[in-house]
């Protein structure tokens, strides 16, 4: 097994669905992703790397969130037969950075990305040369690239997660009776391999190692993980918390948006659409969101903002706060958009996700990093 320079430090909506021969695929809810111009070539992007903290103030090339106030007001185009939504003011991602492989891997393709709840990304690469091969990458901002290492697995990866110890989970979304999971040493050993359920949603690791996985609707009547609809596996894959299927809890029949920050985690699952919380094993529901297929969410614990809602608008910003326990809306804030004011895309690629941690918003796109956080979508 090969191994690379680097190491990967400790960690301080919708997922594409590998196509499985054996396992029919369904319908799924596309990616937000924007079209940009060519990337420069990776030997220059690695010339000038630059690592940078992933803060709201690392310099970027593109407009700031805090510029969108300027960005003209416009409604979305509403789809035949829908009403066209309301004028709202726009708030812009920004550009936080360019993904490329290293140089002597220029001509590898992404196949997933992912952030870690330090807010660095790792990426998935594979080659049409190596196909049984799959190279990880660390990204800080900017242009930044850190190979970590490079391993064999047969998995169709669609996940890839930071782990403690300088491990890397990967994941596949579909299967049958096989595994979907392992991790992998930076010495480039597998040390673990389960399966962590079908019909795999989300993906998400907290600083502690614990593994949060939820499953979109095709998972429901499973007999494993995936029929709870949210799940939490140790760091070794072993399963630790199945959401609990009670008459006081809302059912979990697809894992619309999930966010992980610290050890708590968030969901907002269809087909209720509540705002549920996670700590430890304790379950809070608190309430109706303010609206309903939002496919992001923000929080810092007591406030929030929901990104999504019905076709005619799928990039709403909705805002809330929890109080005593409860969720208050707090009606629209706007709309989110790209750097230049358009609507933001749609994807289905595995590689161009949508992630949320904590209070930012990770936009991946071709070579692009976008973020914005709850700062600039909800100001206190």
């Amino acid at each position: 097994m090969q191994q690379l320079a680097g190491k990967i430090e400790a960690p301080t909506r919708r997922p594409e669905r590998a196509p499985d021969p054996d396992v029919p695929s369904g319908p799924r809810l596309a990616i937000i992703s924007d079209p940009v111009e060519d990337s420069p070539t990776a030997a220059a992007a690695v010339a000038a790397a630059a690592p940078t903290a992933p803060t709201a103030s690392t310099a970027s090339t593109a407009p700031t969130a805090a510029a969108a106030s300027t960005a003209p007001v416009r409604p979305a185009a509403a789809p035949p037969g829908l009403p066209a939504p309301i004028a709202l003011p726009t708030i812009a991602l920004s550009l936080h950075g360019r993904l490329f492989p290293p140089a002597s891997h220029r001509e590898w393709e992404p196949l997933t990305v992912g952030v870690g709840s330090d807010g660095f990304a790792l990426v998935a690469w594979s080659s049409a040369h190596a196909r049984d091969r799959i190279l990880i990458t660390r990204h800080y901002g900017r242009t930044s690239v850190v190979p970590l290492v490079e391993v064999p697995t047969t998995l169709r990866v669609g996940f890839v997660q930071p782990l403690p110890d300088n491990k890397v989970l990967l994941v596949q979304a579909r299967t049958r009776d096989g595994h979907n999971a392992e991790v992998w040493t930076a010495d480039g050993e597998r040390v673990a391999a389960a399966r962590i359920g079908d019909a795999v949603e989300h993906v998400l690791t907290a600083r502690s190692g614990a593994i949060w996985v939820g499953y979109f609707d095709e998972a429901m009547g499973s007999r494993g993980p995936e029929g709870h609809g949210l799940a939490r596996f140790s760091p070794s894959l072993i399963t630790e918390w199945l959401y609990p299927r009670t008459a006081s809890l809302p059912q979990i029949f697809g894992s619309y948006a999930l966010n992980v920050t610290g050890e708590a985690t968030y969901c907002c699952p269809y087909i209720s659409f509540h705002v549920i919380g996670v700590r430890s094993s304790l379950v809070s529901d608190y309430g109706p969101a303010p609206v309903r297929f939002a496919t992001r969410l923000l929080v810092d614990g007591h406030r929030g903002v929901l990104i999504g809602g019905n076709a005619a608008q799928p990039d709403l910003i909705s805002g809330f706060r929890i109080v005593d326990g409860v969720v208050e809306p707090t009606g629209p804030l706007g709309r989110l958009v790209m750097p230049d004011g358009t609507d933001v895309p749609l994807s289905r690629s595995s590689a161009e996700r949508t992630i949320c941690r904590g209070t930012d918003l990770h936009i991946m796109h071709r070579a692009n990093w976008y973020r914005v956080g709850l700062a600039d979508l909800f100001p206190e």
